[in-house]
């Protein structure tokens, strides 16, 4: 069944409601979180505070806050679809859509995707508006969780149903970090990209490829571990030759001292042969 377009009334809504985005994100962006006001984001919306509190409870609301609207539409997507349709396709879709909604939103009011992005990152560097926004995914998380639950029929599924939540409300932080906070070319496209892929990421088991058996490049951990055991290696033969040359040290000490013995010997020899003739001469000459 296809859903009717709005009418005008609704359409006027939606435009108000995309101006007062806007321009809470315009004056948090140039002046900070803490010195703007929602009578200034009135005033720059074009409209009466009390209108602005038609639409948003808060400033803070303004600029991260879902309108109930949009958190029905998501529930009521996701309760629509197929039953054998599994919870992380399912849930696929739906943050897809929701997306690809952002987008339709921004051309509605006009407003330049590129410069809508580097504002939104702008903002959302802010601490008090981190803070804000973690509330907002929240109430977001337990609103797809309850959806979940029921699409699988029931309270005791509930565990996994959270899982599955969280898991893809992660995917979608991680994608709106990575890409909406670069320059914000093209941003809004990247995210949706980014984010089909990070639920394929998810659906294969997180399969990531990796550089080896170790993960170690080529020419760095295990080839420390070779060039070390060839300086042991080498030091070992070293030492080796060391104590050859040692050995041949001392035989060459024993050889020279084995010399020197045989020629002493020789030497007093020698001495006694002098010495007999000495006497056998004087013996002769008396």
């Amino acid at each position: 069944m296809v859903a009717e377009p709005p009418g005008r009334r609704e359409r006027k809504k939606r435009a108000t409601y995309l101006a007062l985005r806007a321009a809470a994100l315009d004056l948090v962006s140039e002046r900070g979180f803490c010195n703007v006001t929602v009578e200034e984001i009135a005033e720059a919306g074009d409209v009466s505070v009390r209108t602005f509190f038609n639409y948003f409870s808060s400033k803070e609301d303004a600029l991260v806050g879902d309108d109930a609207q949009g958190r029905e539409a998501m529930r009521a997507e996701l309760l629509a679809l197929p039953g054998e349709v599994a919870p992380l396709e399912a849930l696929r879709a739906v943050v897809l859509g929701r997306l690809r909604a952002i987008a339709a939103d921004l051309d509605l009011s006009g407003e330049d995707h590129d410069a809508w992005a580097r504002r939104f990152a702008a903002v959302h560097a802010q601490p008090e508006v981190q803070l804000a926004y973690a509330k907002h995914l929240t109430v977001v998380e337990q609103l797809v969780t309850d959806a979940l639950v029921e699409r699988m029929g029931g309270e005791a599924h509930r565990q996994a149903a959270a899982v599955v939540t969280a898991a893809a409300m992660a995917v979608m932080r991680a994608v709106m970090r990575t890409t909406v906070q670069r320059d914000g070319e093209g941003a809004i496209e990247a995210v949706v990209e980014g984010t089909a892929a990070a639920f394929d990421l998810m659906a294969s088991g997180f399969h990531l490829p990796t550089a080896g058996p170790h993960n170690h490049p080529a020419g760095q951990a295990g080839d420390r571990h070779t060039d070390s055991d060839t300086d042991r290696h080498t030091h070992s033969d070293t030492n080796t030759d060391s104590d050859t040359d040692s050995d041949s040290d001392s035989d060459t000490n024993r050889d020279s001292d084995s010399d020197s013995t045989e020629r002493a010997h020789d030497e007093m020899s020698e001495m006694r042969a002098m010495s007999q003739m000495s006497l056998q001469g004087e013996g002769d000459g008396r």
